[in-house]
């Protein structure tokens, strides 16, 4: 193992001799105690071989007087490829400090990225940047369990934050909390409320006295199912948690407009390029200046890191030139998507419901195309709401 990694490190020679007698010639060294390896014969007079380099200095002493001529051909080993560098003393220094650099640069955190998710960014990263996630900081510093309670202790919108770590980068995803909704426990009292106008075709009632009839219109808020069941004498009750299942029939109107042209881009072959360097969140302009950039123009940016580890990004932003012209839209087709638009938008709101008949009233103009629809639904209305005591006397809850 030793010895491979000795010669790895050697310099070695390929030589070519030319002499009248070539097996003369090996034999010589042979007892010189030069060791020649891939020997191989080019012409009848002409042989080349391998050696070392500290050997290479004993063959003109072997050769003298003996009508040979040796000529180098290659020289190889790692020595003979550092050796040059290690000459010029100001390389030595840059590629040392180079490295040096390098390596602090990969324990440093150079930038910071977040996956928008419905709430404002900067908040979130001023939140991190104050509790220690910020470019510039150490890696071996960070502690992403507590920077995370903290942040999310800071900002209780935010249900659950993750920090994922990628080399000298951090990708931060997170989110948002979802209210609960109000829910009466099972052991305190409640009402059904209804939740929107309609004609009662339904009502079930689990438990709780029944307030309202089948064939009755209700409007929303109206009393369905009390929690005040009568027991005994007349005026004594118990409270009770009402639980029922009303279904009504309810109508629903709603208008979806479009304008009737669409804006199209038509590009005008005009094209410029502007390249600039993104050093330590410094950028360094490398085209000339443009002036003020007017509007009307696509942006495709291009980035590439120089380095890796190095927070050096080459950016190359390539602005095409284009003109808007209004085009008329397809009357028929957009109105046929008004109308799958409100009919899922009203079947989304309905709870254990859905759609029973629906008319379509379409209107196109100059400048708008839109649809309204007259439907009629079927759907749950009852509500669980707070229990409202009624102006009477004897109150017995269980």
């Amino acid at each position: 193992m030793f010895k491979k990694i000795r010669a790895a490190f050697e310099t070695r020679v390929t030589v070519s001799v030319t002499t009248p007698d070539p097996e003369r010639f090996l034999n010589d060294c042979l007892r010189a105690g030069l060791l020649l390896q891939k020997i191989s014969r080019t012409s009848p007079l002409e042989l080349t071989a391998q050696m070392r380099a500290a050997e290479f200095r004993r063959l003109p002493k072997l050769v003298y007087g003996k009508h040979c001529r040796v000529r180098i051909r290659q020289k190889s080993g790692i020595a003979r490829r550092v050796l040059p560098y290690l000459r010029r003393p100001f390389f030595l220094l840059g590629a040392v400090g180079a490295f040096l650099f390098l390596h602090f640069a990969s324990g440093m955190l150079w930038s910071v990225s977040i996956t928008n998710n419905g709430a404002r960014d900067s908040e979130i990263l001023e939140a991190l940047a104050e509790f220690g996630l910020k470019p510039g900081v150490k890696l071996a510093e960070l502690d992403e369990g507590q920077i995370k309670e903290q942040v999310i202790a800071r900002l209780p919108h935010l249900s659950w934050v993750g920090i994922f770590l990628d080399g000298a980068s951090a990708e931060i995803a997170y989110e948002l909390r979802t209210e609960r909704p109000q829910v009466i426990p099972n052991d305190e009292p409640c009402a059904i409320y209804a939740k929107k106008n309609g004609i009662l075709t339904k009502l079930y009632v689990y438990q709780g006295t029944p307030i309202a009839a089948v064939g009755e219109t209700v409007e929303k808020g109206d009393l369905l199912v009390g929690a005040e069941v009568p027991i005994g004498k007349e005026g004594n009750f118990v409270l009770s948690h009402a639980l029922a299942d009303a279904e009504a029939r309810t109508w629903y109107e709603m208008t979806a407009a479009i304008p009737a042209t669409a804006q199209k881009k038509e590009y005008t072959g005009q094209v410029f390029t502007k390249k600039y360097l993104i050093f330590f969140e410094h950028e360094i302009n490398l085209s000339p200046d443009y002036g003020k950039t007017p509007f009307g123009y696509d942006i495709i940016i291009e980035k590439k890191d120089v380095f890796y580890g190095v927070p050096c990004t080459l950016v190359t932003e390539t602005w095409r030139e284009y003109r808007t012209v209004a085009v008329a839209k397809e009357t028929e087709t957009e109105q046929l998507r008004l109308e799958s638009a409100l009919t899922d938008a009203i079947s989304a709101g309905l709870v254990n419901g859905g759609i029973s008949n629906a008319r379509f009233e379409r209107t196109a103009q100059n400048e708008s195309i839109s649809v309204t629809i007259f439907c009629e639904c079927w759907e749950d209305i009852a509500a669980p709401g707070a229990y409202v005591p009624s102006p009477q006397i004897n109150h017995n809850e269980r």
